[in-house]
């Protein structure tokens, strides 16, 4: 939930936003290369990927060993900050690491910083600084006061104490989530239900029902890329606990969990060399879906699957792998080969946030050279990761290569809602028509298209922009009001 680009450049969480970003914002991690910036238009064309780049997640997942907070960290910090409001851009890049080097010169750090102070006013100094451990990387959050509002600026470190992430967003102390006024508090009740309980992955999740009598629908909820919590936080958007909440509030049972990546990012180092979205993503949710099965105040005949983002992308491949599963939502799910929608993303960004032709050329030809390198005819487990698309090993895209969901959800038999947003950039209405032919024919599937909403389903106007992530939102009442309706409908 909450928003990054990849090492070609979120959470952007990314996705996310990425981004499956992607972008950073509260609770969603920075990959290696990740920047990203509120009202910016230099950094937006690095944080395309919310929800939808996978790279965030196994970016963060390629440092060995465990990581230990720095604290000599914070003056580096603090100097680079102090060198930004004293013009001195040409030393702070030499803070960067090669891959922030690649995408981010002292020319667009200066842009960068102009458009800060434009949007949040004067700058006034440093507030407080923080050294923190997030994803297998060392960030240092320095809080800084403008004349309009407080930032958070946070630097990501490599080992060698080099940047190789920026974040510059409204300062997360500014506000809470609240829940959205179309859930009820006094009609659910929340309780803890682990995921793969006494095994090697063991998720913590949350299991939302309806308070008053069973057995109930449940719906298990399925994250898009990166590592994500339970509520998929981008920001301050939990979209799925606005799912969560606002379903129970209609009389349907929620399960959601924390990802693999995200709870177990140390053991993740273990297997990454062989990690595909198996291990990711389905095994998990299909244990979930097992899990849900055994909890009497349940019906066991009504279990549902919603993937969103990368979830939805993963749905077809779910349901053929359990038929007992009564029906799926796909939420802006991916249709087309990955790799197309990462370019397609950063095309769309620098086409909106004011880069130069030269800079936009530079950074969209980074991010083809490795795309390109990732889609070669001749690649193999033996291939090096280094000189693929964000720095993942072979094996996972050689499995999403032989993954075409479009082909594979012919095999799922059960009912399907697929929803979309007409102003989503990562997963756009080129995939919701790919759905939609390959469903053709069946009166068990619905699709349903919302004009003015975004990938996270909340609304807005206009081009949609990486921005508006790091504004409060919610799931719309209409997508909630839908897919309860749909659950509830006879089939």
């Amino acid at each position: 939930m909450g928003t990054p680009a990849a090492n070609a450049v979120v959470e952007a969480q990314t996705s996310s936003f990425a981004a499956e970003t992607l972008p950073q914002a509260a609770g969603e991690p920075l990959p290696q290369g990740a920047l990203a910036i509120e009202e910016t238009a230099p950094m937006r064309r690095l944080a395309p990927l919310l929800c939808i780049v996978l790279a965030p997640c196994l970016a963060s997942c390629r440092q060995t060993g465990p990581v230990t907070a720095k604290p000599e960290l914070v003056p580096l910090a603090e100097a680079f900050v102090d060198g930004m409001a004293a013009d001195e851009f040409d030393e702070c890049v030499e803070s960067f690491d090669a891959i922030m080097s690649s995408v981010m010169s002292a020319e667009a750090l200066n842009e960068t910083w102009a458009k800060t102070v434009a949007g949040s006013g004067e700058y006034k100094g440093r507030l407080a600084s923080q050294n923190v451990v997030d994803q297998g990387y060392n960030h240092v959050v320095v809080t800084c006061e403008f004349a309009d509002e407080n930032m958070d600026i946070r630097l990501v470190y490599n080992p060698k104490d080099k940047i190789t992430g920026l974040w510059i967003a409204r300062s997360a102390t500014q506000g809470e989530y609240e829940s959205a006024a179309y859930a009820d508090p006094e009609a659910f009740v929340e309780i803890g239900v682990d995921v793969n309980e006494g095994g090697e992955w063991e998720l913590p999740g949350t299991l939302t029902l309806p308070a008053r009598e069973g057995p109930f629908p449940v719906v298990v909820l399925v994250h898009g890329s990166g590592p994500q919590d339970r509520d998929e936080t981008i920001g301050p958007n939990r979209p799925f606990r606005d799912l969560a909440e606002g379903l129970a509030t209609q009389g349907i049972a929620v399960m959601r969990y924390e990802k693999r990546t995200k709870e177990h990012k140390a053991k993740i180092v273990e297997i990454y060399e062989e990690l595909t979205v198996d291990e990711e993503t389905v095994d998990d949710a299909l244990a979930a879906v097992a899990t849900v099965r055994e909890i009497e105040v349940l019906d066991a005949t009504q279990v549902y699957v919603l993937g969103h983002s990368l979830g939805g992308m993963l749905v077809p491949r779910i349901g053929a792998r359990d038929d007992e599963i009564a029906g799926f939502v796909i939420m802006a799910g991916t249709a087309r080969p990955f790799l197309d929608i990462i370019i397609e993303q950063y095309e769309y960004i620098v086409s909106i946030d004011g880069t130069s032709e030269k800079d936009a050329q530079e950074v969209l030809a980074g991010i083809r050279k490795q795309v390109d390198a990732t889609n070669a005819e001749d690649l193999s487990l033996d291939t090096p990761a280094d000189t693929l698309f964000g720095g993942i090993p072979p094996a996972y895209w050689l499995d999403l290569r032989a993954y075409d969901p479009t082909e594979v959800v012919k095999q799922v038999k059960s009912p399907i809602l697929a929803i979309q947003g007409g102003r989503d950039y990562q997963v756009t209405e080129v995939d919701f028509d790919l759905w939609k032919a390959a469903l053709a024919g069946r009166d068990d599937v619905t699709f349903k298209l919302y004009e003015n909403l975004n990938h996270l389903f909340a609304e807005g106007e206009g081009k949609a922009v990486p921005a508006e992530y790091l504004e409060p939102s919610h799931v719309a009442e209409v997508v909630i009001n839908d897919i309860a309706e749909w659950l509830n409908a006879p089939k």
